[in-house]
């Protein structure tokens, strides 16, 4: 009867027999351990990148919203030099008002005094 290659129970082991299944193991582990870290790595890369483009919408969004923003700002800019410069004609026109307002009431003394 002959005798399998597989080694059984009763068979001794020899250094060739462990070197072979320890170098098919390693193969395997490597193997293994390259399929994990690929499929992991391609994972972890997918979710970075679905994170990034989920800040560059975020991003895009607030620039949108500082342009909006910018573009208030020149037109309060606007108004409020618009506004100084109508306080400055009021000023103005509320003392001619007033000067002219001491002329009449002058003049309205002469005119009743005489």
């Amino acid at each position: 009867m002959k005798k399998s290659k597989n080694n059984t129970g009763n068979d001794l082991v020899t250094k060739k027999y462990l070197d072979e299944k320890l170098e098919i193991s390693q193969n395997n582990l490597k193997k293994y351990v390259d399929e994990k870290f690929i499929k992991n790595t391609s994972k972890i890369i997918d979710y970075v990148d679905i994170r990034f483009k989920s800040v560059d919408e975020k991003l895009e969004k607030v620039d949108k919203k500082l342009e909006m923003l910018d573009s208030i700002l020149k037109t309060l800019d606007w108004l409020a030099k618009d506004h100084k410069d109508l306080k400055d004609d009021y000023t103005v026109q509320s003392e001619q008002n007033r000067r002219i307002d001491i002329r009449v009431t002058a003049l309205e003394k002469r005119v009743f005094a005489s």
